[in-house]
This record gives C-alpha cells, structure tokens and sequence, in this order.
C-alpha cells in the first residue's frame, strides 16, 4: 500500500518534515520499526501520481459526525476514520474500488469542499477547513493512533495491541470497506450543476442593467397585462429551496384572442334553416273605416 511512494521524517518535537531521497522507499522492515509504540521519528508519505485511496485530513476538534454526514452526501459511504493524537488531527481514509488520478481528483474534491462551504463548525469561516492532501501525510499506526467510529468514539487504541495486529487491522479496513469512485463522480457532477443554477438565479449579470432598460425599444415595452397572457410561467423548486423560473408563450391564448376579437354570429340561411316569419300581433285596433253619411246610414237601416 505504501511501497513505492515518496517518504518523510520529522523529528517527535520538530515542525517541518524533511523529505527523503526519490529512491528512498519504506520497506516492510521500516514500515514496522515506524509503527512501534515509541518511535524515534516520526514517518510521513506522499501520494503518487495514481492512487486507489485518499486521506482527509481535518483538526481534531471538527465533529466527526458532520463530517462523515457531509461525505455521506456525495456517495462516500464506507470512510474510515482515525485520531492521530501526536499530531491533533483526524484522519479519515476513502478506499476506492479503482485507481484515480491522483491531482485531479483531490482538487475536486477540494473544490466541493469549498463550494459547499462545509467547516463542520458553526460560525465565522473556518482558518483551518478540512481537505483532502497529498502529502506529506503522517503513516497511520504511529505513536498515539486511535479507530474511531462514525460517532467520533474510541473503539480500539493502538498502545493495547500488538504491531502486527495493528498492521493487520488497518490493512483489513482498507481492503473491506471500498468505495465506488463512478457514485462519487456522479455526485460531484450533480452537485455543481445544482451550484451553477443557483448562482446563476444570484449574478447581478442575469438581470438587465439601467442602459438596457433605457436604450429598449418602444416594441419592447410590453403591459404586465399583456405579458400575463402571453407567457405560461412555472416555478420548480430544489433542495437548496432556489426555485427555477421558467415561461413559454402561450400560443393557445394567443390563438384565442384573435378568435374572439373577428368572431360573427352565423346567420339562419349559412345554418340551413328556415328564415322566421314575423309574428303576429293581437294588441293593436283594427284599421279604421271610412264614415259614410248620417242619410245614407239611417235608409239602411230603416228601408
């Protein structure tokens, strides 16, 4: 696991690590004598330019808990998570089902890290933020070296074992607890995309400056009324809680409108149906006739 990779040593009360020749590697005999309750220096490593595990290293004070949450977030579902007391931090192994490069995929992790504004603590920024490193990173194993669970609790400590059992339950968990690297590039993706959007919704760039408004067209200016009818708007909303706007003209309405503004009432002949006659009516007197002479009248009826 660790033949092969740039080594370092410290001295136990020095504050710099001094790094080894490029042809120095750490032999089984050495990574043995490194690991034992009391060592004369202290060891660090190096990531090479590939690697199918990665260390986070976080101060020791961080929550463990929030911390296994927030990587729980992206599909790291198996993180391993130790206490190096000699160094007050913690550090929590992702053991991956592939090789990765080695570069990019720190800094993306890193990136996440960022974007997502996770110091584990509540507050002011953090000054010292977990991430994810290189090198040189201490050698597990030494000196006060602690297994936490996902709790942050103590389960096992290394000065109550032996070195071998040490070496064989640290290599244990690395083999046996393997994460999906595809799951966790997928998340990466999901999550920046979701980052993108909303701050996109948030850049002063998305709205029209004052030029703009003033310099528009006359054809542009268009009444809310207007506007109302011409757009179907809708609101969807994502876990951030941002919503996504979205409107497309509404050519039904539109069709609609037009309709209704030349629309005649068809007449009976265009129906096919018999014209009405008018109806008669039997409230008006009848015609008056002409008055024939008093004479004329009374010879009628008298002979």
């Amino acid at each position: 696991m660790f033949s092969g990779l740039q080594i370092f040593v410290r001295r136990l009360t020095g504050q710099h690590w001094n790094r080894l020749s490029q042809y120095s590697s750490l032999g089984e005999k050495d990574l043995i004598d490194s690991v034992q309750p009391n060592p004369n220096f202290f060891h660090a490593f190096e990531l090479g330019p590939k690697t199918d595990f990665l260390v986070l290293i976080a101060r020791d004070s961080l929550p463990v808990s929030a911390v296994i949450e927030h990587l729980y977030s992206i599909g790291i579902f198996d993180p391993l998570v130790y206490r190096q007391q000699d160094f007050n931090t913690l550090h929590i192994y992702i053991s991956l089902d592939s090789f990765v490069d080695t570069d990019e995929t720190i800094a993306q992790l890193n990136l996440w890290l960022q974007r997502s504004g996770f110091s584990g603590s509540s507050g002011d920024q953090d000054p010292d933020p977990p991430q994810f490193v290189k090198g040189p990173i201490p050698l597990p194993l030494q000196g006060q070296f602690l297994w936490l669970n996902n709790l942050g609790e103590t389960v096992l400590d290394r000065t109550q074992i032996s070195t071998q059992q040490a070496i064989t339950t640290f290599v244990s968990d690395i083999a046996n607890n393997k994460n999906s690297f595809q799951t966790i590039r997928e998340a990466l993706e999901v999550q920046r995309k979701q980052t993108d959007s909303v701050s996109a919704i948030d850049s002063p760039d998305s709205f029209p400056s004052k030029s703009e408004v003033k310099n528009r067209p006359p054809e542009a200016a268009i009444d809310s009324v207007t506007i109302q009818d011409r757009l179907e708007v809708t609101f969807d909303f994502h876990s951030e809680g941002k919503p996504h706007i979205s409107a497309k003209t509404n050519e039904a309405q539109k069709g609609d409108r037009r309709r209704r503004k030349h629309k005649r009432e068809p007449t009976a002949q265009q129906l096919g149906l018999p014209i009405p006659m008018p109806k008669p009516t039997f409230n008006r007197a009848p015609p008056m006739q002409a008055q024939k002479p008093l004479e004329k009248l009374a010879k009628e009826a008298f002979g």
